[in-house]
């Protein structure tokens, strides 16, 4: 090679790493305010039991992973996180889930808890399949 063309993909190797260092960057970022949504959320509902309101009306939740927890609570057979993000977009629009990944964290928080268990792994375009737990904590 010459020194130009050497001198060319020098450059573009250079872009193309700024590029893929970004996009890492960006989802990382997207990660960690995931986090810090959940940590907020756990404080508030901890204080709230993870509504806003007042006691005695039909309540509006104000987390994602309350309104998760609406979602669970108000079906009574097994459940997927697109059956939830449906339930979440059409009953919570104020919440604003755009995907039903985005439910995936709430499900893992509830997983991890022991509240929720997964039937049927999810493979590939198939997603999991869970069910409540004696140990599932109820809205309010």
């Amino acid at each position: 090679m010459e020194k130009k063309e050497l001198e060319k993909y020098k450059l573009e190797l250079t872009q193309q790493r700024k590029r893929e260092i970004d996009a890492v960057n960006e989802k990382f970022d997207r990660r960690l305010k995931a986090v810090e949504v959940l940590l907020e959320d756990a404080t508030d509902s901890a204080k709230t039991n993870g509504h806003a309101g007042v006691s005695g009306q039909r309540l509006e939740p104000k987390s994602l992973i309350a309104a998760t927890r609406a979602a669970i609570q108000a079906t009574d057979q097994n459940f997927s996180s697109p059956q939830l993000f449906a339930y979440i977009k059409t009953h919570f629009p104020s919440i604003g889930v755009k995907t039903p990944a985005e439910v995936s964290a709430p499900l893992w928080v509830l997983k991890r808890d022991n509240e929720i268990e997964v039937i049927t792994q999810g493979i590939g375009r198939s997603p999991s399949v869970y069910k409540r737990t004696s140990n599932f904590k109820a809205l309010v």
